[in-house]
């Protein structure tokens, strides 16, 4: 199996730069791969692609070094969190959680017994059976679990989600948390600022790591300084847009 560099990284304290890949592109995910980033969000929440395209999306990571993580549409779908593990993923991140027994359910899902009911097989995280033992021996300190803190009833658990075990880290949602807080969108806001103290504390207790979703580099590096361990630089979609609209500007521009 291969080693979790993402893992590796947050178990030693150094801070993990990510790409949020929205678009369902396997050229992104190549990309991403070839110029070293940490790990890649592989969007089946909200991006282009849905489940079925996962697996492209999974083997477009293959010989990089980086951490695949797929983001699920919801907590409720344990069938789907086996899917997506057996095609390779190695991580997950579940949106809009609530309560601190969403996650153990989450947590069961994604770990094979006695730690959870996770069903047994070959597929080609296990290398078509080529690798199947060592993947079964592996999986369960291996596979990361992430659970998003975007709700206010999640902030307001935090502590209780982030004593669950099995639990690997938590990842701030700052455009839904915002907006549930009252203000949408304003990260300056003091709810918001309040929200954010209360989970890098809950993290701190626990020694779990604390990741947000960034929308730039300067962004990612101001969450950094606040005390998150893992961010993503930029998303493909931003980027993309981005770029497009300032070549067009450029080529109208009459100097």
């Amino acid at each position: 199996m291969k080693d979790n560099r993402l893992k590796r990284l947050l178990d030693g304290g150094e801070v993990a730069a990510g790409i949020w890949a929205a678009l369902g592109s396997e050229v992104t995910v190549e990309v991403a791969g070839q110029l070293g980033y940490d790990w890649i969000l592989l969007d089946l929440e909200h991006g282009v692609s849905g489940p079925e395209q996962g697996l492209a999306l999974l083997r477009a990571t293959g010989g990089h070094a980086m951490t695949s993580i797929v983001r699920v549409p919801s907590a409720d779908d344990a069938g789907l969190f086996k899917r997506i593990l057996d095609c390779g993923a190695e991580g997950v991140l579940v949106p809009m959680i609530r309560s601190a027994e969403e996650v153990h359910k989450v947590v069961r899902a994604c770990r094979y017994p006695p730690q959870g009911i996770r069903g047994i097989a070959s597929l080609r995280a296990h290398g078509y059976g080529v690798d199947f033992k060592d993947y079964l021996a592996r999986a369960n300190d291996e596979v990361l679990v992430m659970v998003q803190i975007e709700t206010k009833e999640a902030v307001e658990a935090v502590d209780a989600i982030l004593d669950v075990p099995g639990l690997d880290a938590v990842l701030v949602g700052p455009a839904d948390l915002s907006a549930a807080l009252g203000a949408p969108l304003d990260t300056t806001a003091a709810p918001f600022e309040r929200a954010i103290e209360r989970v890098l504390a809950a993290c701190a207790r626990t020694g779990k790591p604390a990741g947000i979703y960034c929308h730039s580099p300067q962004d990612a590096k101001r969450w950094v300084a606040r005390g998150f361990g893992f961010v993503n630089v930029c998303n493909d979609m931003s980027l993309l847009v981005s770029g497009m609209r300032s070549a067009l500007n450029a080529m109208r521009d009459p100097r």
